[in-house]
């Protein structure tokens, strides 16, 4: 099999990773409204197909420059998955959670496996060591908890994420920082914890903009994956490709 791009089109930016036998070759952080920057990746590697995961609505612009360059697979419920999806309504999951549960049991096959993305919101989505896809949580992200404390209350100010040293703040900005930052780090043990007493030799793979702001407070060994939805990308498109 040749090299593989995947794209991944977040609420904030857009990613995208050209692989070649599962190896992350090269990352590349884009504006999705300018696809033209690709370019630098299709001049420098024969990409055999890409596949594209977007969250947002205005991706043809994306789309179709892509298509001018290779075969372009979108992923959606026609797909064809490295696991079996037990969520009740698969219509409705978002394809960045399916991309990092499969991005985090490509890591650690044949495990228990829980994916914790923290970025504008925080998902977990658990894969068991039999290779189903179980589900999961959702929850506001940092900088939205912080947002909405602004936003619905009428004298808090908007403080911007900061680094948090103590758990007792001592002035009204720094109440803030830690009740939301470490709010939730502790959020995170509470889940991780009890998904623990019933999934066994749980494995923990974080991601997200704000992983490792949570990861200096948590108190459980993680394994860091930035890259980790392209990771779970690259997965479904060699199955999808092996399984045409």
């Amino acid at each position: 099999m040749g090299k593989l791009l995947t794209i991944d089109v977040g609420n904030t930016r857009a990613k995208a990773g050209v692989f070649s036998d599962g190896k992350l070759l090269r990352r590349l952080i884009f504006d999705r409204t300018a696809p033209e920057v690709l370019g630098t990746l299709f001049s420098r590697y024969t990409i055999e197909a890409a596949l594209l995961s977007s969250v947002a609505d205005d991706a043809k612009k994306l789309e179709q420059f892509v298509r001018k360059h290779t075969s372009l697979h979108i992923l959606d419920r026609s797909t064809r998955i490295p696991l079996r999806n037990s969520y009740k309504t698969p219509a409705t999951l978002g394809s960045d959670r399916l991309a990092c549960a499969i991005g985090a049991a490509t890591i650690f096959p044949r495990k228990n496996v829980l994916a914790i993305d923290a970025g504008t919101c925080i998902k977990y989505d658990l894969v068991d060591r039999s290779g189903n896809y179980q589900g999961g949580s959702i929850s506001p992200g940092i900088a939205m908890r912080l947002t909405s404390l602004h936003e619905h209350t009428g004298k808090l100010p908007l403080v911007a994420p900061e680094a948090v040293h103590k758990y007792i703040g001592k002035d009204t900005k720094t109440s803030i920082l830690t009740g939301v930052i470490l709010g939730a780090a502790f959020e995170l043990e509470g889940f991780v914890s009890r998904y623990r007493k019933d999934f066994p030799g749980l494995k923990v793979v974080l991601t997200g903009g704000d992983a490792g702001r949570l990861a200096k407070h948590l108190n459980f060994s993680i394994f860091a994956a930035p890259d980790l939805v392209l990771v779970g990308l690259n997965s479904i498109l060699r199955h999808d490709i092996a399984t045409r």
